[in-house]
């Protein structure tokens, strides 16, 4: 009961912890049913608030979160439908959240577009959104004028 009242877990971080302390498998299953049955455990409602915390943050695009929500535990299917809802098509949602990061990245003359790219492929942007993320940069002027393009 004490590890879930520092933090919410999902039911696998919990199940890790469990064993870790020795716990056997058969009252790990027990523990997990209990608390999952009184509300405690909710990998749903996990996945939600911790996407909704990352999101706010708006460092990762949609490839970087799926990686660690399913790091976290969180089933592929799950992980996939929450952020269909987060990044609905048609919407701009990922292109803002990239241009956001890419502004900051830029600061650099020398090799910004590479520098920039890389650091928005690593927080898991997909490949169309970067390209367009820096081509708006460019056209934006948000780099000083006497930069040259790369």
């Amino acid at each position: 009961m004490r590890l879930l009242a520092r933090r919410w877990h999902t039911t696998k971080r919990l199940a890790e912890k469990l064993a870790q302390r020795g716990i056997g498998q058969e009252e790990i299953q027990e523990v997990i049913r209990r608390m999952t049955d009184l509300g405690y455990l909710d990998d749903q409602r996990y996945a939600e608030t911790w996407l909704e915390e990352k999101l706010a943050a708006k460092k990762w695009g949609p490839r970087r979160l799926r990686a660690e929500l399913i790091k976290q535990g969180i089933a592929p299917e799950l992980a996939e439908k929450l952020l269909a809802e987060a990044f609905p098509p048609g919407e701009e949602r990922q292109l803002e959240l990239a241009l956001a990061l890419a502004r900051k990245k830029a600061a650099d003359p020398g090799r910004w577009r590479e520098k920039t790219g890389a650091a928005l492929e690593r927080a898991g942007f997909e490949y169309e959104v970067i390209r367009q993320a820096l081509n708006i940069i460019e056209k934006e002027k948000v780099l000083d004028s006497h930069w040259e393009k790369d």
